[in-house]
């Protein structure tokens, strides 16, 4: 594959955010007639405050609505491809909107992965979903909360994917390419925050926790050669449209690059 092509999946793959939606629940999951299993329950809920991603976000009623008219979703345990559970296309993943949220029902394949699944649900070891989507350039509003904390609405954004969680590492993913489109003066009250933070002691401490500012610990230092970045070394004005950097926040070629993405799989859906 071409440089440019490897470029063009890279800037694909960071436009998908991933987002624990929905609060603990209990699934519901009954046998069919065929001796299938059906699991019904909640990938996402509106008005439900996230947990700390750097900022607070929720989900406002009605943002998947238009790609849900015709955007396929699959269903997906972990996030993992490899482990389908069911997709809209097929008619074996159910998936619409109401007050609450966006409710889902699938039939689950005969497989290992969905039979240990279903014991975990049963059991009540498994207890919340998580949602791969894609924000529309302008599907997003900014601003702060009473207490001090930055909030992110959703207003409009493409379904891509809902998966049923069994661990902590598909719960909690990295969230600071989200970053890129907030307005300055709201990522300065960020930075601000994180400099507020960073006389943490990171012994011990993940070294991807964003208070963490020891050089030491940190793996995610810019080492985009663009000329802002070579400067300061934060992805405070990066020029790279390909940047991968965690801390690339503020990359208006990326944000072209997002906007271009949201384009196409519009485009793709009317096709």
């Amino acid at each position: 594959m071409s440089n440019s092509g490897k470029q063009k999946q890279s800037g694909q793959r960071k436009q998908r955010e991933l987002r624990v939606s929905a609060r603990p629940q209990r699934f519901e999951v009954r046998t069919n007639s065929d001796g299938s299993r059906t699991v019904a329950g909640y990938f996402a809920t509106f008005g439900t405050m996230s947990h700390d991603l750097g900022f607070r976000e929720i989900l406002k009623k009605g943002c998947f609505s238009e790609g849900l008219r015709n955007q396929p979703v699959a269903c997906y345990r972990d996030h993992n491809s490899q482990m389908l559970l069911g997709k809209t296309e097929s008619s074996t993943l159910e998936v619409s909107e109401d007050d609450k949220g966006i409710s889902f029902r699938v039939k689950l394949p005969d497989t290992t992965y969905s039979n240990d699944l279903v014991i975990l649900m049963e059991r009540g070891d498994s207890y919340e979903c998580s949602i791969g989507m894609v924000v529309a350039p302008d599907g997003e509003e900014w601003s702060q909360l009473p207490n001090g904390e930055i909030l992110r609405t959703i207003t409009k954004a493409l379904l891509l994917e809902g998966s049923i969680l069994t661990g902590p590492a598909a719960a909690y993913p990295k969230t600071s390419a989200s970053l890129r489109s907030c307005p300055a003066d709201i990522r300065a009250k960020l930075t601000k925050r994180d400099d507020d933070d960073d006389d943490l002691d990171c012994d011990g401490v993940d070294a991807d926790d964003p208070r963490c500012d020891d050089d030491e610990d940190r793996d995610d230092d810019c080492d985009c050669d663009c000329a802002p970045c070579a400067k300061d070394g934060e992805c405070l004005e990066c020029s790279n449209a390909h940047c991968e950097s965690e801390r690339c926040l503020t990359n208006r070629c990326g944000v072209q690059e997002r906007e271009m993405h949201f384009a196409m799989i519009l485009r793709r859906l009317r096709t």
